[in-house]
């Protein structure tokens, strides 16, 4: 079975198409919209974890094949430092299963991962130093 990843800026796609939601209020209401309206339900499957960034950037999923078990990590620490998030904006795990649902085929992970450009002060907040 060959199986394709891709992935999308909501906000591109979104604009491709000229569809007017506005990215700050997207839910799987808005996701599910836009794959029956543009999509023609091309993906039956979808998952939204709303994020935990304060710019409202949430990760998503779009699947032709059945998903399995959903978690995030927003909430995950760091072991030596309790009070720092891992993750400055979600990690979602999806399982991906056969059409049967009997199997997983492959774990996917997503994130939107931050900007290398930095504001010119050499520190880069989506980056820590921890002695293990």
């Amino acid at each position: 079975m060959r199986i394709k990843v891709g992935t999308f800026n909501l906000n591109n796609l979104f604009s491709k198409f000229n569809f007017s939601a506005a990215i700050q209020d997207l839910d799987i209401h808005v996701m599910k919209s836009f794959n029956k309206k543009y999509l023609d339900n091309l993906y039956p499957h979808q998952v939204l974890i709303e994020g935990n960034d304060p710019r409202f950037i949430d990760v998503a999923l779009f699947s032709k094949l059945s998903l399995g078990a959903v978690a995030t990590f927003q909430t995950a620490v760091h072991q030596d430092a309790p009070q720092q998030r891992v993750f400055g904006r979600d990690l979602l795990e999806v399982e991906i299963l056969n059409e049967a649902r009997t199997r997983k085929l492959f774990t996917l992970y997503n994130n939107h991962l931050k900007s290398h450009f930095g504001d010119g002060s050499g520190h880069d907040p989506a980056w820590v130093e921890l002695d293990i």
